[in-house]
């Protein structure tokens, strides 16, 4: 009674060249799952959130809207969305000039929340069968 799980990582757009709602659409097509979770970045205006919060919701994301790009993801079946600020407008750290950074440690803070999701994923799973 284990049921499959899936992972697919399809990135951005101007990574793999297909835009990732498509290949999320796709896939859910093919596999037709009971629970899609997506997992993206945040966009924050306060330095202090930057990996250190987590935001849950019932509803499909939009990659990108956050910094003004994005198309809706969907899925079939119910549909499970945590999200991790892990980038900043500069013009929210006072900066004169336009764009979006990330931390020094990005990488570091991306292990170690994909960590908390996983973990906290698996116990919601445990606790379900």
């Amino acid at each position: 009674n284990d049921p499959r799980i899936c992972l697919i990582a399809p990135q951005v757009a101007s990574v793999r060249g297909v835009e990732c709602a498509d290949i999320v659409a796709g896939v859910s097509a093919v596999l037709k799952p009971c629970l899609t979770v997506f997992a993206d970045t945040l966009a924050t205006s306060r330095f202090e959130r930057l990996g250190r919060c987590y935001q849950l919701g019932d509803f499909a994301l939009s990659p990108g809207s956050g910094v003004g790009a994005g198309k809706t993801l969907k899925a079939r079946g119910k549909t499970l969305s945590v999200g991790v600020p892990l980038v900043i407008d500069l013009k929210y750290l006072g900066a004169r000039r336009e764009g979006v950074v990330t931390p020094a440690n990005v990488d570091e803070l991306v292990e170690e929340n994909a960590r908390v999701i996983a973990a906290a994923l698996g116990m919601a799973r445990g606790r379900s069968q």
